[in-house]
């Protein structure tokens, strides 16, 4: 009974593993994830490619902006609100 339940329970991984392997292209091995580094294979990611300081800075504010709007227009109507309330 004990056999069954582990032989159970490892098919269950082995399951799960295959089909995460098809959905992230980095569970493939080593020699997948170097091409991919290379950018030859499927997994490569343009934000993840070194970059220089000024790019970094870049995507950065690419990032953050829209941050920074949604907490410049909440502050504006803490303001406003106050204002009108005094």
């Amino acid at each position: 009974m004990e056999l069954t339940r582990a032989l159970t329970t490892l098919e269950n991984a082995r399951m799960e593993w295959n089909s995460a392997r098809l959905k992230f292209s980095v569970l493939h091995g080593p020699e997948a994830t170097a091409a991919a580094a290379k950018g030859t294979g499927p997994a490569a990611n343009a934000l993840l490619a070194p970059r220089d300081f000024w790019g970094c800075c870049k995507l950065g504010l690419a990032f953050t902006w829209p941050l920074v709007a949604v907490a410049t227009v909440a502050v504006g109507l803490l303001v406003a609100l106050l204002v009108r309330t005094w």
